[in-house]
């Protein structure tokens, strides 16, 4: 095999030993949680956390509530009289409408 040239034993070796690789990577991804339900509910937690951030924002400190807003709003905030309006949206606005 130095010379570069593949002998039938070659072969076969590099076959059988490609052959057991790929049985156990097959085992590994059998052996593997499922990803979906972990997911499904991590994105569950999530969205409940999202749709209570009005509760969260009204009992927490005024520094964990700066850090919400700019967490919501990267940009600037504009108050016009009851509105306020952003230049940006921030992280987690973001990925909410990125998953819409």
């Amino acid at each position: 095999m130095l010379s570069g040239d593949l002998e039938p034993t070659d072969y076969q070796e590099i076959k059988v030993d490609a052959d057991v690789l790929l049985t156990q990577h097959k085992q590994t991804l059998d052996n593997m949680p499922d990803l979906d339900l972990q997911l499904s509910h991590i994105l569950q937690k999530s969205k409940s956390a999202i749709l209570s951030l009005d509760g969260i924002y009204k009992k927490t400190s005024t520094e964990n509530k700066r850090s919400l807003i700019a967490m919501l709003f990267k940009g600037k905030l504009i108050y016009m009289g009851t509105k306020v309006i952003s230049t940006e949206q921030g992280v987690v606005l973001n990925r909410c409408f990125d998953q819409v």
